[in-house]
Protein backbone atom coordinates (compact mmCIF):
# COMPACT_ATOMS: atom_id res chain seq x y z
CA UNK A 1 0.00 0.00 0.00
CA UNK A 2 0.87 3.50 -0.31
CA UNK A 3 2.23 5.75 2.31
CA UNK A 4 -0.97 7.31 3.25
CA UNK A 5 -2.30 11.34 3.71
CA UNK A 6 -4.04 11.35 7.15
CA UNK A 7 -6.03 13.81 9.38
CA UNK A 8 -4.85 15.90 12.11
CA UNK A 9 -4.15 15.01 15.59
CA UNK A 10 -4.41 16.90 18.74
CA UNK A 11 -0.89 15.49 19.69
CA UNK A 12 1.10 16.40 22.74
CA UNK A 13 4.10 18.98 21.28
CA UNK A 14 7.42 19.86 22.55
CA UNK A 15 7.40 23.22 24.09
CA UNK A 16 10.10 24.80 21.90
CA UNK A 17 10.74 24.95 18.39
CA UNK A 18 13.36 25.43 16.08
CA UNK A 19 14.68 29.16 15.66
CA UNK A 20 13.49 30.02 12.25
CA UNK A 21 15.99 32.46 11.24
CA UNK A 22 18.66 30.34 12.23
CA UNK A 23 21.74 29.48 9.88
CA UNK A 24 22.30 25.88 8.18
CA UNK A 25 25.41 25.76 10.66
CA UNK A 26 23.52 26.81 13.67
CA UNK A 27 20.76 24.32 12.92
CA UNK A 28 22.42 21.26 14.67
CA UNK A 29 19.80 19.18 14.08
CA UNK A 30 16.58 19.44 16.00
CA UNK A 31 16.48 15.48 16.72
CA UNK A 32 19.42 15.23 18.58
CA UNK A 33 20.82 12.08 16.38
CA UNK A 34 22.84 13.50 14.10
CA UNK A 35 24.27 17.48 13.21
CA UNK A 36 25.03 18.96 9.93
CA UNK A 37 28.16 19.03 11.10
CA UNK A 38 28.72 14.62 11.46
CA UNK A 39 28.41 15.60 7.27
CA UNK A 40 32.19 15.83 5.57
CA UNK A 41 33.39 17.97 2.22
CA UNK A 42 32.64 14.17 0.88
CA UNK A 43 29.25 13.16 2.36
CA UNK A 44 27.22 16.41 3.06
CA UNK A 45 24.67 15.71 5.82
CA UNK A 46 21.63 15.12 3.86
CA UNK A 47 23.40 12.33 1.90
CA UNK A 48 24.46 10.18 5.56
CA UNK A 49 21.06 9.01 5.43
CA UNK A 50 20.99 6.95 2.41
CA UNK A 51 21.50 3.70 1.95
CA UNK A 52 22.96 1.89 -0.83
CA UNK A 53 20.89 0.47 -3.25
CA UNK A 54 21.93 -3.26 -2.72
CA UNK A 55 21.29 -2.75 0.92
CA UNK A 56 17.65 -1.94 0.31
CA UNK A 57 15.94 -2.76 -3.46
CA UNK A 58 14.75 -6.16 -3.79
CA UNK A 59 16.95 -7.51 -7.27
CA UNK A 60 20.46 -5.25 -7.62
CA UNK A 61 20.63 -6.69 -11.45
CA UNK A 62 18.44 -4.04 -12.54
CA UNK A 63 20.56 -1.17 -13.96
CA UNK A 64 17.73 0.93 -13.07
CA UNK A 65 18.29 -0.26 -9.27
CA UNK A 66 21.81 0.73 -9.36
CA UNK A 67 20.32 4.45 -8.95
CA UNK A 68 17.95 5.88 -6.88
CA UNK A 69 16.75 10.07 -6.88
CA UNK A 70 16.63 11.58 -3.71
CA UNK A 71 15.35 15.23 -2.25
CA UNK A 72 16.54 16.60 0.75
CA UNK A 73 14.51 19.57 2.17
CA UNK A 74 14.71 21.72 5.28
CA UNK A 75 11.66 22.06 6.40
CA UNK A 76 12.56 24.68 9.11
CA UNK A 77 14.49 27.03 6.89
CA UNK A 78 11.88 26.93 4.17
CA UNK A 79 8.75 27.62 6.61
CA UNK A 80 10.99 31.00 7.90
CA UNK A 81 12.03 32.02 4.25
CA UNK A 82 8.63 32.02 3.01
CA UNK A 83 6.71 33.25 5.66
CA UNK A 84 9.32 36.19 5.92
CA UNK A 85 8.20 36.70 2.52
CA UNK A 86 4.67 36.45 3.21
CA UNK A 87 3.98 33.47 1.74
CA UNK A 88 3.33 29.91 1.89
CA UNK A 89 4.26 26.73 0.83
CA UNK A 90 2.40 25.31 -2.43
CA UNK A 91 -0.43 23.00 -1.77
CA UNK A 92 1.68 20.36 -3.50
CA UNK A 93 4.69 20.30 -0.64
CA UNK A 94 2.71 19.72 2.18
CA UNK A 95 0.72 17.11 3.53
CA UNK A 96 -3.48 17.36 4.99
CA UNK A 97 -3.64 19.88 7.58
CA UNK A 98 -0.21 22.05 6.27
CA UNK A 99 1.70 19.39 7.84
CA UNK A 100 5.30 17.83 7.49
CA UNK A 101 4.55 14.19 7.39
CA UNK A 102 1.40 12.52 6.27
CA UNK A 103 0.43 10.88 9.33
CA UNK A 104 2.44 13.79 11.99
CA UNK A 105 0.63 16.21 13.47
CA UNK A 106 4.06 17.93 12.96
CA UNK A 107 4.10 22.06 11.24
CA UNK A 108 7.21 22.47 9.13
CA UNK A 109 8.60 24.86 11.87
CA UNK A 110 8.69 21.60 13.94
CA UNK A 111 10.58 19.78 10.99
CA UNK A 112 14.42 19.65 10.25
CA UNK A 113 15.56 17.89 7.57
CA UNK A 114 13.36 15.35 5.24
CA UNK A 115 14.96 13.22 3.06
CA UNK A 116 13.12 11.06 0.72
CA UNK A 117 14.10 8.57 -2.53
CA UNK A 118 12.04 9.39 -4.94
CA UNK A 119 9.48 6.78 -5.92
CA UNK A 120 11.09 4.26 -3.78
CA UNK A 121 9.40 4.01 -0.68
CA UNK A 122 12.31 5.00 2.05
CA UNK A 123 12.00 8.37 3.45
CA UNK A 124 13.28 10.01 6.46
CA UNK A 125 12.06 13.24 8.93
CA UNK A 126 14.12 14.66 11.44
CA UNK A 127 11.36 16.46 14.07
CA UNK A 128 11.20 18.18 16.98
CA UNK A 129 8.27 15.87 18.59
CA UNK A 130 8.90 13.59 21.07
CA UNK A 131 8.72 9.84 20.76
CA UNK A 132 6.02 9.11 22.32
CA UNK A 133 3.81 11.39 20.74
CA UNK A 134 5.32 9.88 17.41
CA UNK A 135 4.21 6.27 18.71
CA UNK A 136 0.86 7.12 19.53
CA UNK A 137 0.44 8.52 16.13
CA UNK A 138 0.91 5.31 14.22
CA UNK A 139 -0.78 3.14 17.21
CA UNK A 140 -3.87 4.91 17.63
CA UNK A 141 -5.28 5.16 14.12
CA UNK A 142 -8.40 7.14 14.02
CA UNK A 143 -11.65 5.52 12.10
CA UNK A 144 -11.34 7.92 9.27
CA UNK A 145 -7.32 7.62 8.55
CA UNK A 146 -6.09 4.99 6.03
CA UNK A 147 -3.82 3.51 9.39
CA UNK A 148 -6.54 0.99 9.96
CA UNK A 149 -4.85 -0.97 12.69
CA UNK A 150 -2.43 -0.30 15.48
CA UNK A 151 1.21 -0.60 14.08
CA UNK A 152 2.78 -3.22 15.61
CA UNK A 153 6.02 -3.35 18.33
CA UNK A 154 8.90 -4.77 15.88
CA UNK A 155 11.54 -4.60 18.95
CA UNK A 156 14.70 -2.43 18.17
CA UNK A 157 18.03 -1.76 16.17
CA UNK A 158 20.91 0.63 17.60
CA UNK A 159 18.85 2.17 19.73
CA UNK A 160 15.54 3.10 17.39
CA UNK A 161 12.18 1.49 18.54
CA UNK A 162 10.63 -0.08 15.47
CA UNK A 163 6.85 -0.66 14.25
CA UNK A 164 5.00 -2.17 11.61
CA UNK A 165 1.94 -2.51 9.53
CA UNK A 166 0.28 -5.59 10.68
CA UNK A 167 1.05 -6.87 7.15
CA UNK A 168 4.75 -5.48 6.95
CA UNK A 169 4.50 -3.68 4.00
CA UNK A 170 5.00 -0.40 6.21
CA UNK A 171 7.97 0.12 8.76
CA UNK A 172 9.20 2.56 10.91
CA UNK A 173 11.55 3.36 13.10
CA UNK A 174 11.72 6.31 15.68
CA UNK A 175 14.50 7.47 17.53
CA UNK A 176 15.28 11.26 19.64
CA UNK A 177 12.23 12.68 17.47
CA UNK A 178 13.76 10.76 13.87
CA UNK A 179 11.29 9.19 11.73
CA UNK A 180 12.68 6.45 9.31
CA UNK A 181 10.15 4.79 7.18
CA UNK A 182 10.24 2.06 4.49
CA UNK A 183 6.52 1.29 2.50
CA UNK A 184 5.11 0.11 -1.11
CA UNK A 185 5.44 3.18 -3.11
CA UNK A 186 3.07 4.53 -6.09
CA UNK A 187 5.72 2.44 -8.10
CA UNK A 188 6.49 -1.14 -8.76
CA UNK A 189 7.47 -2.14 -5.20
CA UNK A 190 11.21 -2.20 -5.53
CA UNK A 191 12.09 -2.73 -2.29
CA UNK A 192 12.96 -6.26 -0.66
CA UNK A 193 12.16 -6.16 3.43
CA UNK A 194 10.89 -3.27 4.48
CA UNK A 195 12.20 -4.16 8.24
CA UNK A 196 15.94 -4.55 7.06
CA UNK A 197 15.37 -1.32 4.39
CA UNK A 198 14.85 0.47 7.82
CA UNK A 199 17.80 -0.83 9.65
CA UNK A 200 19.78 0.15 6.31
CA UNK A 201 19.12 3.26 6.39
CA UNK A 202 20.03 3.57 10.30
CA UNK A 203 23.08 1.67 8.94
CA UNK A 204 23.90 4.45 6.28
CA UNK A 205 23.82 7.20 9.17
CA UNK A 206 26.58 5.60 11.29
CA UNK A 207 28.52 5.04 8.35
CA UNK A 208 27.86 1.56 6.66
CA UNK A 209 27.11 0.91 3.62
CA UNK A 210 26.23 4.40 2.22
CA UNK A 211 25.14 5.04 -1.42
CA UNK A 212 27.40 7.94 -2.03
CA UNK A 213 30.04 4.52 -1.45
CA UNK A 214 28.82 2.53 -4.43
CA UNK A 215 29.23 4.79 -7.35
CA UNK A 216 32.16 7.44 -7.74
CA UNK A 217 29.59 9.48 -9.83
CA UNK A 218 27.08 9.87 -7.15
CA UNK A 219 29.58 10.34 -4.56
CA UNK A 220 31.22 13.75 -7.15
CA UNK A 221 27.56 15.06 -8.02
CA UNK A 222 26.64 14.83 -4.11
CA UNK A 223 29.86 16.44 -3.26
CA UNK A 224 29.78 19.03 -5.23
CA UNK A 225 25.93 19.92 -4.59
CA UNK A 226 26.65 20.19 -1.16
CA UNK A 227 23.95 21.06 2.11
CA UNK A 228 20.78 23.45 0.93
CA UNK A 229 17.58 24.26 1.83
CA UNK A 230 16.14 21.85 -0.88
CA UNK A 231 19.04 19.06 -2.70
CA UNK A 232 17.80 17.20 -5.52
CA UNK A 233 19.69 14.27 -7.04
CA UNK A 234 18.71 12.30 -10.05
CA UNK A 235 19.66 9.25 -11.96
CA UNK A 236 21.16 8.07 -15.25
CA UNK A 237 18.30 7.23 -17.98
CA UNK A 238 16.14 4.26 -17.05
CA UNK A 239 17.60 1.12 -18.49
CA UNK A 240 21.11 2.39 -19.09
CA UNK A 241 24.33 4.76 -19.12
CA UNK A 242 23.78 7.91 -20.65
CA UNK A 243 24.80 8.44 -24.39
CA UNK A 244 25.30 11.29 -27.25
CA UNK A 245 27.38 13.14 -24.17
CA UNK A 246 23.90 13.62 -22.43
CA UNK A 247 24.67 14.16 -18.63
CA UNK A 248 25.48 10.77 -16.81
CA UNK A 249 23.69 12.27 -13.53
CA UNK A 250 22.52 15.72 -12.33
CA UNK A 251 21.57 17.03 -9.05
CA UNK A 252 20.41 20.89 -7.85
CA UNK A 253 20.66 22.86 -4.55
CA UNK A 254 19.02 25.90 -3.43
CA UNK A 255 20.07 27.81 -0.63
CA UNK A 256 17.15 29.72 -0.82
CA UNK A 257 13.28 28.43 -1.58
CA UNK A 258 12.78 30.22 -4.60
CA UNK A 259 15.47 32.63 -5.89
CA UNK A 260 19.05 33.11 -5.28
CA UNK A 261 22.35 30.74 -4.31
CA UNK A 262 21.60 27.69 -7.16
CA UNK A 263 24.01 25.41 -7.66
CA UNK A 264 23.23 22.50 -10.40
CA UNK A 265 25.67 19.64 -11.03
CA UNK A 266 26.01 17.78 -14.35
CA UNK A 267 28.21 14.23 -14.74
CA UNK A 268 29.72 13.12 -17.95
CA UNK A 269 30.49 10.12 -18.98
CA UNK A 270 33.52 11.48 -20.04
CA UNK A 271 35.86 14.86 -19.48
CA UNK A 272 35.47 15.82 -23.47
CA UNK A 273 31.57 15.78 -22.96
CA UNK A 274 31.96 17.59 -20.07
CA UNK A 275 34.57 20.23 -21.54
CA UNK A 276 31.83 20.31 -24.10
CA UNK A 277 29.09 21.39 -22.45
CA UNK A 278 30.70 23.66 -20.14
CA UNK A 279 32.57 25.66 -23.35
CA UNK A 280 28.61 25.91 -24.79
CA UNK A 281 26.15 25.22 -21.46
CA UNK A 282 22.74 24.84 -23.74
CA UNK A 283 20.56 23.76 -21.36
CA UNK A 284 17.46 24.46 -19.49
CA UNK A 285 19.10 25.59 -16.46
CA UNK A 286 21.28 28.38 -19.08
CA UNK A 287 17.42 29.80 -19.79
CA UNK A 288 16.14 30.08 -16.13
CA UNK A 289 18.77 31.14 -14.12
CA UNK A 290 20.36 34.47 -14.16
CA UNK A 291 24.15 35.53 -13.75
CA UNK A 292 25.43 32.37 -14.16
CA UNK A 293 28.98 31.13 -13.53
CA UNK A 294 30.45 27.79 -15.27
CA UNK A 295 33.12 25.69 -14.15
CA UNK A 296 34.73 22.28 -15.05
CA UNK A 297 36.37 19.91 -12.87
CA UNK A 298 37.00 16.28 -14.94
CA UNK A 299 33.87 14.65 -15.73
CA UNK A 300 31.70 16.85 -13.89
CA UNK A 301 30.13 20.83 -14.53
CA UNK A 302 29.30 23.04 -11.88
CA UNK A 303 26.90 25.86 -12.82
CA UNK A 304 26.41 28.97 -9.66
CA UNK A 305 23.47 31.20 -10.44
CA UNK A 306 19.67 32.94 -10.17
CA UNK A 307 17.41 30.15 -9.80
CA UNK A 308 14.15 31.18 -11.18
CA UNK A 309 10.88 28.90 -10.91
CA UNK A 310 10.27 27.49 -14.66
Amino acid sequence: MQQPSCTRRALLRRGTTAATTATLASLAGCSGVGSIIDGSPDVPYPATWLPAPGRVFASDTDPAQRWYPFRARRFDELAAYLHDRGTSFESGALYRDGNAHPVLDVEPSQAGMEIRAGGRGLSVLETALLDDTIIEAFQTPESSEPIQEPFDRLGEYEGYRLFGAPDTDWVVGIKAGVVIEAFASMAPDSLGDKRAAVEAIIDARDGEGRYTDTDETLAGVVRRLGTGMTVRAGSPPVGGDASDGDPAASGTARTSAETENATRVLAFETRADAEAFAADPQSDVMRTWDETAVSRDGRFVTILGTSHPA
